[in-house]
């Protein structure tokens, strides 16, 4: 699934792990443009999953999307979200936004923060979530 708003939000499933890919800045339009899509992909997931956050390409958000944002993480928690990996490259200041984010849930996923694929990857077998790397579409 792809969306094409302000920012573009691609997400797929690969065995326990919901991929996600942003790219620009995250808006309300982008986050709730494909709402059947993501709601299918997130059921489809089970009771225990976890999210590979590719934010390499994330141009952060402002302050009006952290009530929608908090919003969206609750109800991925509810629906079997453990884990999030979030690739960030080298980047503190995306560390940092998704910090004071997570910082405002009473419960929140395990946070991991990776600055590769593979760190990514090892991380999600080692833990259990895939048996392997996905292969490239």
């Amino acid at each position: 699934m792809t969306t094409s708003t302000y920012g573009q939000f691609k997400l797929h499933k690969y065995q326990n792990v919901l991929i996600a890919h942003v790219k620009g800045p995250t808006d309300v339009a982008s986050l709730l443009a494909s709402p059947k899509e993501t709601v299918a992909a997130v059921l489809s997931m089970g009771a225990c999953w976890a999210s590979l956050m590719d934010l390499r390409e994330w141009e952060l958000h402002t302050e009006e999307m952290v009530v929608h944002l908090i919003r969206f993480q609750k109800w991925l928690l509810k629906n079997g979200h453990k884990a999030e990996v979030a690739l960030i490259g080298s980047s503190e200041l995306k560390k940092a936004a998704r910090e004071a984010l997570l910082n405002q849930l009473e419960t929140r996923p395990e946070q991991i923060y990776v600055e590769t694929e593979d760190q990514a990857w090892q991380w999600l077998i080692e833990n259990g979530y895939c048996d392997s790397k996905q292969e490239e579409a």
